[in-house]
């Protein structure tokens, strides 16, 4: 069994050095279901399929217990990680997966607080 958590450790493996774009673009989305896996678990999700619905509703959850910013935080990182997965045509630079990688960073943060 996989714990939410080794998916930030496997993005951090992907983001090592200077990665290319397949790289960066693979750890954003390992970041960003390391947050969403993390969240749905401390709001009582942990296994609940809704397919992408599971992704909003997480979202909501948190919003509804006052985590705004964290709701948005992750929202955007939501966002990005389709864009990282299913718009390959558009760039994804180092400068925001820098960016992105932070952001998850805290938000993971912010989620093990709750």
């Amino acid at each position: 069994m996989i714990d939410p958590e080794n998916l930030f450790d496997v993005g951090d493996t992907l983001f090592q050095g200077d990665p290319d774009e397949p790289h960066r673009r693979s750890a954003i989305s390992r970041y960003y279901y390391g947050c969403h896996l993390l969240a749905a678990k401390v709001v009582g999700m942990e296994g609940d399929d809704r397919g992408g619905g599971t992704h909003r509703a997480v979202i909501k959850s948190l919003a509804d217990r006052g985590a705004e910013k964290l709701a948005t935080d992750l929202d955007d990182l939501c966002k990005q990680r389709n864009l990282c997965d299913y718009k390959l045509h558009k760039p994804f630079p180092s400068k925001q997966a820098r960016k992105l990688k932070k952001k998850a960073e805290e938000a993971r943060k912010q989620i093990e607080q709750l």
